[in-house]
């Protein structure tokens, strides 16, 4: 690797991709767990816990494949995934960290052409943990073709306890108060992208 001065250059490296699929294209058994040596930021290490060797991330889900429009003209196939779970978080830290991400319940369609390329993905109304609070969105989709290719997205940050953040990422501050953070994003984007993002304070 080779840095030039004034420069840096993230190295993007995996240890290890493993995806298993179990059953018929009618009904089915996904799972996969991928291994990267990529960790969180030192100043994390409070928040999450141990570090350990790098990162892992792994999913499982059920999904089947199904026919979109009659046999003799279908122009495409979709494919559903539901009881998807992911859980992100520290490789090799003995129990000792906490996940950085985790889902559960997930439900995904995608639609793919004839030549099998993805024109919409959508995610059914969802809740994702993301270190300490949680993103819950009620719309998600993707599309790519036509007027309407783009991007919509409708989401709402939960709670965060600013003081009880900044606590266990400096214990020895003696941070206190009551500011709780709140959030919401809007996002459309397409031939114009249009964002409302809010970040207030809660009660």
């Amino acid at each position: 690797d080779q840095t030039e001065p004034g420069t840096t250059h993230f190295v993007r490296r995996l240890d290890r991709l493993d995806a298993q699929a179990q059953g018929t294209l009618a009904e089915h058994q996904v799972s996969w767990l991928l291994d990267s040596p990529a960790r969180p930021p030192a100043w994390a290490e409070p928040l999450l816990g141990p570090a350990g060797t790098g990162t892992r991330l792994e999913g499982e889900g059920r999904g089947r494949w199904s026919g979109l429009g009659p046999p003799i003209e279908r122009d495409g196939w979709r494919w559903q995934l539901d009881r998807l779970a992911l859980r992100g978080g520290a490789r090799d830290a003995g129990g000792q960290s906490r996940p950085w991400l985790a889902a559960s319940d997930l439900q995904a369609d995608v639609q793919v052409d004839a030549r099998g390329q993805a024109r919409q993905v959508t995610l059914a109304p969802g809740r994702v943990t993301l270190l300490t609070t949680g993103l819950r969105w009620q719309q998600a989709q993707w599309r790519a073709e036509g007027a309407a290719a783009g991007l919509d997205l409708r989401a709402e940050l939960e709670t965060l306890d600013v003081a009880a953040l900044l606590q266990r990422l400096q214990p020895g501050v003696g941070w206190g108060g009551d500011l709780v953070l709140g959030g919401s994003v809007e996002l459309h984007a397409g031939e114009r992208m249009d964002a409302d993002v809010v970040l207030e304070r809660r009660a």
